[in-house]
């Protein structure tokens, strides 16, 4: 695989009571509906949710979904951000039985999930074949510019460091304005937008695995709980303290 998969969260579960999604900026959400019912809003419209179906949410992209509360969605999940990027800017979705090697792949990610302990290393190669074999049926296609890749590489392994434009440029030999706008035009974010974004989302995670608001500060790159808090608020309408659990 020559494709690097950062993974923020991912399950499999009939999901809880409340259960409401926005797509989380910056990153991909995957989805594979095995039961319940649901509906997805994007630009074009409402939509069902239907069994046995694949479902792409690629970033960068206005979504929302939710459930009926009597019939809950039960699904297979998967949040994560890509390098080399997805060029897509829409929802794909593909049926469990329009390609047998996804379903071979899914079938095995569901047995994987029950295993105690859970085998995460293989549940993350098994899924980044699933994706690449996704995307290959649908062609999708990835953003080939390098110098996009390298800085993505860059954010996904230093966010925890203070990182500015000027080092982001540099890295890749362009003018600071000049690599705003080549980044901008191939991500539909700007560099900093997207850093942001990135460790808001690499914090909402910790926040919702029970970590502190200290520690998560620190841990995903922001340089005190104020900031994190004040930050969080500005980008997502909530606290730290509303992801974390009751």
């Amino acid at each position: 695989m020559s494709e690097q998969i950062h993974f923020f969260t991912y399950g499999n579960r009939v999901a809880p009571h409340g259960w409401y999604q926005k797509n989380p900026p910056g990153i991909h959400r995957f989805y594979l509906i095995l039961g319940g019912e649901g509906q997805y809003t994007d630009s074009d419209g409402k939509h069902e949710f239907e069994k046995n179906c694949f479902y792409l949410f690629p970033q960068n992209i206005p979504f929302k979904a939710q459930q009926n509360e009597n019939n809950p969605i039960n699904h297979m999940f998967f949040d994560f951000s890509i390098v080399p990027p997805l060029k897509t800017t829409c929802v794909s979705k593909l049926h469990l039985n329009d390609d047998c090697i996804c379903k071979q792949l899914s079938d095995t990610l569901i047995m994987l999930f029950k295993e105690n302990p859970r085998d995460d290393y293989t549940i993350k190669n098994v899924f980044a074949v699933l994706l690449h074999r996704f995307c290959k049926i649908l062609n999708l296609e990835n953003i080939t510019d390098k110098r996009i890749q390298s800085v993505l590489m860059f954010i996904h392994n230093k966010y925890q460091t203070p990182i500015t434009n000027a080092q982001m440029a540099e890295l890749v030999h362009l003018d600071e304005n000049h690599f705003i706008r080549i980044f901008n035009k191939s991500m539909g974010i700007t560099p900093y937008k997207y850093l942001l974004r990135y460790r808001l989302n690499v914090a909402a995670n910790m926040l919702m695995d029970g970590k502190s608001v200290c520690e998560t500060a620190i841990s995903s790159g922001f340089s005190d709980s104020a900031s994190l808090s004040h930050t969080m608020k500005r980008e997502t309408g909530l606290t730290p303290s509303e992801l974390k659990p009751q």
